[in-house]
């Protein structure tokens, strides 16, 4: 699971899709896949080409929110220190310069909830 909890496909110029991909869990969020949504954007916001970027679920949830078998660090992750931003997907989605869609498919809750806003 660990390489393809987040999968990121090109389906036309410009235009990025990142899709949340652990579908047994609801996508739900643990800490490979957060970082991996700051990893993604972080390089998403570099790219001079991108025109918006369309951020979704598999299955049949958006985000469940925080995976509860695998918590997050709930302070690090409210934490404005440089070291825990990196880290922050919402950190990253908010200097991507162009339009990010959230195509909510299903549950949205918590911190997927706030994916969605970001």
């Amino acid at each position: 699971e660990m390489a393809n909890s987040l999968l990121v496909e090109r389906p036309l110029p410009g235009v990025a899709v990142v899709t949340l991909n652990r579908p047994a869990q609801l996508n739900a969020l643990n800490e490979e896949l957060t970082v991996a949504l700051a990893r993604t954007f972080e390089t998403l916001s570099a790219d001079k080409t991108l025109r918006a970027v369309i951020l979704t679920g598999a299955g049949k949830a958006f985000c469940a929110g925080v995976d509860l078998n695998a918590p997050l660090n709930g302070v690090q992750q409210a934490s404005e220190e440089e070291a825990a931003l990196r880290d922050n997907p919402v950190h990253h989605m908010s200097r991507v310069p162009v339009p990010i869609i959230a195509a909510v498919n299903g549950h949205c809750i918590t911190g997927g909830f706030e994916l969605a806003l970001a």
